[in-house]
């Protein structure tokens, strides 16, 4: 991994973040067959690796702030933290057979050319986090092809070309914003594959890696290992238009019958003197360009889907809630109003009564406990936000009533009786009750 960072320091330029997948690999079908069911543990780990990284932005970003460089321990559990979650996008894209990352000797590389954090890195946290969150967006469009690769890993055991670059490259702007949140010294993604022309060295800016060691040659492919010698596999000569299918050094024999069925008239290359055509970086992959495009373009539909959804089923929710509403206000206001038909025949019972003044009385504090009921259950009707203002004019009203019974019920003569009717105005403080059930009716019908 050292080696890599310093690789990737080549020309002065600090590398950004170095997240290629140099293949694609042939996987096996079996690794292709349980990746469904192993995904989703894999992320939940990833994620973790994550939530790890923003969490030492706490400590290790008031250090830098202050010394102006980070934690040594913090910057190596940070790459660890990277890795973990750059590993598991890998693994879920497809990319790997295994959820792993190494600096050499796979199709996933990670690679940091720093460490430790400084200021810069610091202020730039808030921007990350949009950068983050971005990322996830487009993290979340590419699991079309995702999950499109997974089927073809399991038919044919090999991503095509471009959907792997392309998956590459949304899991490298994805995982350069997740360093540049976790206040890593990097850069920032740029262009649609997170990377721009003289950003990445030969080993970490091309779909395929160049084979360092070309053995045997044939008319349009030839074969050869990678610098490394972790790698093997058939790149193509000058002027075609195969791209370079690659193996671990561990499965060279199926790599070798693979150049031997292309290259049947292949001889050592030593005789021709060839060479492999250039790598294409994958800035220059027209196709994987598109798709992550297309990914952006899906995430883009995805978010105003789900808001569209979530405002629809905030409008259904409503509706449900004033549907609801409407019917317990019915049942509410006709109780309160078979309970005022009450006090007004008892009212006129007690005309003849020996001593009318306790009968109305009585009566009058049965309409009190009415209003008051009534004035509760309205209280607690959940409405839509639009009638929450008529139902607070409703329960006023009602205890504007409660309270004028309250004041006739503890009379102590007929004439102190008749002068507080004459003062509350019976009939307008109960008409005022029944407008406001009206006005509270219409509201909630309109939005149910």
């Amino acid at each position: 991994m050292a080696d890599a960072g310093r690789e990737a320091q080549q020309g002065g330029v600090r590398q950004p973040l170095a997240l290629v997948a140099a293949g694609p690999y042939e996987q096996p079908r079996s690794a292709a067959l349980v990746r469904a069911v192993l995904t989703w543990p894999v992320l939940a780990l990833g994620a973790l690796g994550l939530g790890v990284a923003l969490v030492l932005v706490l400590v290790d970003g008031p250090w830098a702030l202050l010394r102006g460089r980070g934690s040594v321990s913090a910057g190596w559990l940070r790459r660890a933290a990277l890795a973990c979650w750059a590993g598991a996008g890998a693994y879920a894209f497809g990319l790997t057979p295994w959820p792993t990352v190494r600096a050499e000797g796979t199709n996933v590389a990670l690679g940091l050319a720093e460490q430790r954090a400084d200021r810069r890195a610091v202020l730039r946290f808030p921007g990350g986090l949009v950068a983050l969150v971005l990322g996830a967006l487009l993290w979340l469009g590419s699991w079309p092809f995702a999950v499109l690769g997974w089927l073809w890993l399991g038919l044919r055991g090999r991503l095509p070309g471009p959907l792997h670059v392309a998956l590459a490259c949304a899991l490298r702007i994805q995982v350069r914003a997740a360093a540049v949140a976790a206040v890593a010294p990097v850069a920032w993604p740029r262009g649609v594959l997170g990377d721009r022309p003289g950003e990445a060295t030969r080993r970490f800016g091309f779909a395929e890696p160049w084979p360092d060691a070309v053995v045997y040659a044939g008319v349009r492919v030839v074969w050869g290992y990678d610098a490394t010698r972790l790698v093997c596999g058939c790149w193509p000569r000058p002027g075609t238009k195969r791209r370079a299918e690659l193996w671990p050094l561990e499965r060279q024999r199926e790599a070798w019958a693979r150049f031997r069925r292309w290259a049947p008239d292949g001889v050592p290359a030593e005789l021709l003197g060839v060479v492999p055509a250039p790598p294409r970086p994958a800035w220059q992959d027209g196709v994987a360009s598109r798709l992550v495009v297309v990914a952006a373009v899906f995430a883009l539909l995805g978010v105003g889907g789900g808001v569209a959804a979530a405002q629809q089923a905030a409008a259904a929710g409503q509706e449900a809630a004033a549907s609801r509403a409407g019917s317990q206000l019915a049942q509410a206001y006709a109780e309160l109003d078979r309970a005022v038909g009450t006090y007004e025949t008892e009212t006129v019972a007690c005309r003849g009564a020996s001593q009318p003044l306790p009968c109305v009385t009585a009566a009058d504090r049965t309409a009190v406990a009415a209003f008051a009921a009534f004035a509760h259950r309205v209280s607690l009707l959940a409405v839509p936000a639009g009638a929450a203002a008529d139902r607070r004019a409703l329960v006023a009203d009602a205890v504007l009533a409660q309270r004028a019974f309250g004041r006739l019920a503890v009379a102590r003569s007929v004439g102190a009786y008749e002068r507080t009717v004459a003062a509350a105005d019976l009939g307008r403080v109960v008409a005022q009750v029944e407008s406001a059930v009206t006005r509270l009716e219409a509201q909630l019908a309109s939005t149910a």
